[in-house]
């Protein structure tokens, strides 16, 4: 089994905690064919659909999926 990035790992424990753990299931397999890049910008998508992108920011920076610098 190859091994889960970081990424991945934060991403999918973002939407176990927002959505519950039948969809972060969904999205893991999903994920398990995607870059880095592609998981970071869907995580950023789906979440500020869901919360709106000041909380999606908040999430992302405490997970560390993001720094304060990388978005303006």
């Amino acid at each position: 089994m190859p091994e889960q990035s970081l990424i991945k790992t934060k991403a999918v424990e973002i939407i176990s905690d927002y959505m519950g753990e039948d969809t972060a299931k969904m999205y893991s397999e999903f994920y398990q064919t995607q870059s880095d890049d592609v998981i970071l910008v869907s995580i950023t998508q789906l979440m500020t659909e869901y919360v709106g992108d000041v909380q999606t920011k908040e999430i992302l920076e405490n997970k560390g999926l993001i720094n304060k610098t990388n978005h303006g």
